[in-house]
């Protein structure tokens, strides 16, 4: 079938009866033809033809936002990996540097410290949007500029995915948000709201759509996968619910021992006589030993054998917590977190040091998308609004606490190694090396101080020094005059 490459200025070159665009010869002149290819994912799910497959789908939980939102809260396994990721990611927190402008700086500071109205900072901004990346792969947030406000001049506000659709130009690729959402119908002030603090009316509110450019001065996006991963893990979630449930109904049958009653005594020859008489006598004593709550229960007759397998010779109360640990670990891989609690220990720790060394990259990797995502904003909006536009988003550098699994004393080693081989020119260089280790180090001294440190060092490393003498011991021994410690060697007979 063919396909119309439309462009939002030109026609294709001729249409048929059928709506199909023909690039004939010789209407070149006439018509502008477009070289832009058509941009788009297409849904293979309606094409699917295999039976088991659509059985399938129609078995699991549908891949939807309210669906993914819903057992995404609700499982706390997902839960405590994405805050654990946010944490590796945040650390203490971000730090600003900007080359000889200050003032950039200090902006960009206090606006971190309170992003929007809400009081929110950036540390909540990257801890949402992880979230939101997590349940559907992109988060939206609206950015608005206020030249009235001095304290919020520039607004940012998260976005609720549920309520957007996006919107993409099928060949130039333009990009735009539409929101659908009750908004009020009247403009309502900061002083009147806080004084009438009760739920909108319905008959007040209207249903309207806003469009939101795909711009930096409309809206921050970030988008880190290319689908959510709780999509992957969904039907695991509803599992683990369903085998809770499960265990707590039956516990009785895998968690407590049986009670069985005999009716009739074979040692004394009493038995009941007629077919009634023995179900009448089992249903009784199966309804008295029902009333012994959470205990699996039976009732048979006198001559009657039965083995009874109770949890310290079956394993069959086990299938259930193992499948609860296999599906807590599916989860774990499936929300990328379970790389960072993995343990080891003998043959496996060598691969266990590859798996966080992973991790550590996996982290850096998105503190990197989301840096430049910020650089970007600052330099673009946020100064701008300021009255700050000629810094560009790579004077801009955004620094983030260490992650390391190494040791500090590793660190120290090889800050000595590296100056002694002349990597390092001066102590200033040091010193900045070990700021983000120890933050109440000032690698701002001055030239004084620098050549001091330099033959402090130059001493500590002395070659008497490294025989293990120092010059404390060897002022100290030579004040006593007690000479060399060690003993002379006796003459031979």
């Amino acid at each position: 079938m063919a396909v119309v490459n439309y462009d939002q200025f030109q026609q294709p070159f001729m249409l048929t009866s059928a709506g199909y665009g023909i690039n004939k010869p010789g209407l070149d002149n006439a018509f502008k033809k477009t070289q832009l290819p058509y941009i788009g994912e297409t849904d293979l799910s309606r094409w699917v033809t295999d039976a088991d497959m659509r059985k399938l789908e129609r078995a699991t939980i549908k891949d939807t936002y309210i669906h993914r939102h819903q057992c995404f809260w609700r499982e706390n396994v997902a839960l405590s990996l994405c805050y654990y990721t946010v944490a590796n990611i945040l650390g203490e927190g971000i730090k600003i540097t900007i080359e000889e402008n200050e003032k950039a700086v200090e902006i960009i500071e206090e606006w971190n410290d309170e992003i929007n109205v809400r009081h929110e900072t950036v540390e909540d901004l990257i801890a949402d949007v992880w979230a939101d990346n997590l349940i559907d792969a992109q988060s939206l947030w609206r950015v608005f500029i206020d030249d009235e406000d001095e304290e919020h001049k520039v607004d940012l506000q998260r976005v609720s995915m549920s309520q957007v659709r996006t919107l993409i130009h099928p060949t130039r690729g333009w990009r735009v948000f539409i929101q659908k959402a009750n908004i009020p119908k009247q403009y309502m002030n900061k002083t009147k709201f806080y004084r009438n603090a009760v739920p909108f009316p319905i008959i007040e509110m209207e249903y309207v759509e806003t469009i939101i450019p795909d711009e930096l001065n409309c809206c921050l996006y970030f988008n880190f996968f290319r689908k959510a991963p709780v999509s992957t893990v969904l039907h695991l979630m509803v599992y683990k619910k369903w085998i809770t449930w499960f265990m707590r109904k039956f516990a009785e049958k895998y968690w407590a021992p049986f009670l069985i009653g005999y009716v009739g005594d074979p040692k004394t020859g009493y038995m009941p006589t007629t077919k009634k008489d023995k179900e009448d006598s089992l249903q009784y004593t199966a309804n008295a030993l029902k009333r012994v709550r959470d205990f699996g229960v039976g009732a048979f007759l006198g001559t009657t054998q039965i083995d009874v397998l109770d949890t310290k010779t079956s394993k069959n109360s086990d299938v259930y917590t193992n499948y609860l640990e296999y599906i807590n670990k599916e989860i774990s891989f499936g929300l990328l977190g379970s790389m960072a609690l993995k343990e080891a220990s003998g043959s496996e720790k060598s691969t266990s040091d590859i798996i966080q060394q992973g991790y550590l990259r996996f982290i850096r990797g998105k503190r990197n998308s989301i840096g430049l995502r910020l650089a970007k904003f600052y330099s673009k909006v946020l100064l701008p609004a300021y009255g700050i536009e000629e810094i560009s988003p790579r004077k801009i550098k955004i620094e983030w606490p260490p992650i390391r699994l190494e040791n500090i004393k590793d660190i120290l080693e090889s800050v000595e190694i590296a100056a002694k081989v002349g990597g390092l020119r001066d102590a200033r260089e040091i010193r900045k090396i070990l700021t983000p280790i120890w933050a109440h180090i000032d690698a701002d001294i001055s030239d004084a101080d620098v050549k001091e440190l330099k033959n402090r060092f130059m001493e500590i490393n002395s070659p008497s020094r490294a025989e293990g003498d120092s010059p404390q011991g060897r002022a100290g021994t030579s004040a006593k005059g007690t000479g060399s410690s060690k003993a002379k060697p006796k003459a031979k007979s």
